[in-house]
């Protein structure tokens, strides 16, 4: 049994009830954490209902809009002032890619144009960069002096970034570019005695798998290719705990696959359904 009593935890990315990030904030509140929470505007009513529903302290959040340094330092100030306490674990699960990044186009276009990943607007792609990966050095810089000695920070990230999965398009490469500001991260925060690492889960049914074309195929066939199928919310959880735990202490700038083994997977006979 993990203890983080006394701990602080602060996570980036709740969405819903369904948000990986919301399965990893209960398992730390659970294991002892004060957890503190960050919402965008559409997300604040569903993540103080969701922090109520677990008896979490539901003024311990605010609204963070990633890509804003201000609103990081008006959480870390809210975070100072409330508790008190240093950071002992921050959860990066955020992530966003436009329409024209994931290449499902927009109303009234064809579902399949062979051209679309070679016209994804920079832009597009920058603003996805932004907020799915850049935004892990922005916070490790607003956070670096309010990280405990010992403290870990961990990103989830997906396999995306080493394969090609074409539902997965113009994403894939930021979770490359999140991959590789974790192990840059991993080095430099090591001086600080601050642990980085990024968790890597297979397909999970999630209100972010939704907005992938052909999410239901990516599912089905991530569960017959896997040698031990698909994982829940809570196999990614119990991941992120470790790595928010003294269990995990003198490891840093891994990716943890939390797959069901599907990284491993060459060609194999699909498991039965």
């Amino acid at each position: 049994m993990i203890d983080n009593e006394g701990r602080l935890a602060l996570v980036m990315g709740v969405r819903d009830k369904r948000s990986l990030a919301w399965a990893c904030a209960k398992k730390l509140h659970e294991s002892g954490c004060l957890v503190f929470l960050t919402f965008m505007d559409d997300t604040e009513s569903q993540v103080k209902k969701l922090m109520r529903s677990e008896g979490m302290d539901e003024a311990l959040s605010c609204k963070v809009d990633v890509r804003s340094e201000e609103d990081m330092k008006n959480a870390r100030d809210k975070i100072r002032e409330n508790t008190g306490m240093v950071i002992s674990y921050f959860l990066h699960a955020v992530a966003y890619g436009s329409h024209n990044v994931l290449c499902t186009g927009g109303a009234g276009e064809p579902d399949h144009n062979p051209d679309r990943f070679l016209n994804i607007p920079f832009y597009d792609l920058v603003e996805s960069w932004d907020v799915s990966a850049y935004s892990l050095l922005r916070a490790a810089r607003v956070f670096k002096d309010d990280f405990a000695e010992g403290s870990s920070i961990v990103s989830l990230t997906y396999n995306a970034s080493q394969r090609v999965y074409e539902e997965y398009a113009g994403m894939s490469t930021s979770k490359a570019l999140l991959e590789s500001f974790s192990m840059l991260l991993a080095n430099h925060m090591a001086e600080f005695g601050v642990r980085v690492n990024a968790v890597s889960p297979g397909a999970v049914r999630t209100t972010s798998l939704q907005g992938i074309r052909g999410n239901r195929a990516m599912l089905k066939e991530s569960n017959s290719n896997s040698p031990l199928g698909n994982v829940s919310h809570e196999d990614v959880a119990r991941a992120v705990l470790f790595y928010c735990s003294e269990m995990s202490n003198g490891m840093t700038g891994n990716v943890h696959y939390v797959d069901g083994g599907l990284n491993i997977v060459g060609t194999r006979k699909k498991r039965a359904e």
